[in-house]
């Protein structure tokens, strides 16, 4: 029994990691293609297609030559605060390179973010401890610490800050063009609660209720390793595979309107206000959204099924009497990178 759930095992890590390479190398070629697009769409002036192609190229993938780009679109549409996102990530990770046009390139877009942050304000949020998840207005920053400013359009703007384990922190925040704010938090630990234990029936005594009395029949360690971590590792993947299939929909309904807003009498997105440019910057919002979406699936699913792997090979198998298991598998979600943490007493 112990072979075929590791051949199992390592049959599922193996289609996995499969799986995700496949996904990373369609998801290049596509952001490629849309980058292509865009500078086309650019050059002729066609700024609404660009942004378009742009940003589908952008939900693909996150390089500084795509934000820069769409950085510049975004200035030519006067959408200041994106404009200031994506071209301080230009700026921070621009290639670094002494040929004079690079460094021509860089002072272009040096130029074009002073421009905005004119009419912007760069907020700094520091939390302690590291690791809270921070957001300003319902949409979701990242992970603290980090490591460069949130550009917020002027105004009153909130602050949420959220991390397991602690108390959830709020702050309101008010914000000036050109402007500079700065948010400062302490998370509380969440304080530990007690189950109150009925006089008449205290536990360890005859009639008594508490949970503390009444145990589970135990179970081996690592079987409810591997089946935790593989249903978690699957239904993962079956949420990684339905996200992929709704951001090539997505794709392909862009691409359909795309062209047929070339071929209109208009000839582009002048007017943004056409429903079939609105339909368009929908389509490309939800290939963005489910991309991003089933790359954080898919990648949740591969470090499952590997921490599975790892726990089955670690825990040694038990063969006398043993006290009740309890495991807990938590998965957990960056900018940039998920992953699974498991913890338990057994």
């Amino acid at each position: 029994m112990a072979r075929v759930i590791r051949a199992l095992l390592v049959a599922l890590s193996v289609a996995l990691s499969s799986q995700a390479a496949r996904a990373s190398d369609d998801d290049t070629e596509r952001a490629e293609r849309a980058f292509g697009e865009g500078n086309a769409a650019f050059a002729v002036g066609d700024y609404q297609a660009a942004f378009a192609a742009y940003r589908a190229a952008w939900s693909l993938k996150q390089t500084f030559d795509i934000a820069c780009n769409l950085g510049r679109t975004e200035v030519e549409l006067s959408l200041a605060r994106d404009a200031a996102e994506h071209l301080d990530y230009c700026l921070r990770t621009f290639s670094v390179s002494s040929r004079g046009e690079v460094r021509d390139a860089n002072k272009r877009f040096r130029d074009l973010f002073a421009r905005v942050r004119r009419e912007v304000c760069a907020l700094s949020v520091e939390v302690r401890p590291a690791g809270a998840e921070i957001s300003v207005d319902g949409a979701s920053y990242g992970i603290a610490p980090l490591g460069h400013d949130i550009f917020l359009d002027p105004g009153t703007h909130r602050v949420r800050v959220r991390q397991s384990g602690y108390e959830e922190a709020e702050r309101i925040v008010n914000t000036e063009a050109a402007g500079s704010a700065s948010v400062t938090v302490t998370l509380a630990p969440l304080r530990a609660t007690t189950v109150p234990v009925d006089p008449a029936h205290p536990s360890g005594t005859p009639g008594a209720t508490s949970s503390a009395t009444a145990r589970p029949p135990s179970l081996e360690p690592r079987t409810i390793v591997v089946m935790t971590g593989a249903g978690l590792a699957l239904a993962a993947l079956g949420v990684g595979v339905g996200f992929t299939l709704d951001a090539s929909s997505a794709a392909d309904d862009a691409a359909k309107l795309g062209t047929s807003i070339h071929r209109s009498p208009a000839g582009g997105c002048g007017d943004p206000t056409l429903p079939d440019c609105q339909a368009l910057r929908h389509a490309v919002d939800r290939q963005e959204h489910s991309r991003a979406a089933a790359n954080i699936a898919l990648g949740t699913s591969a470090l499952l099924a590997a921490a599975t792997i790892g726990a089955w090979l670690v825990i040694p198998e038990r063969t006398g009497p043993t006290k009740t298991a309890r495991l807990r598998a938590s998965p957990w979600f960056g900018p940039s990178s998920s992953g699974v943490a498991v913890s338990g007493t057994y």
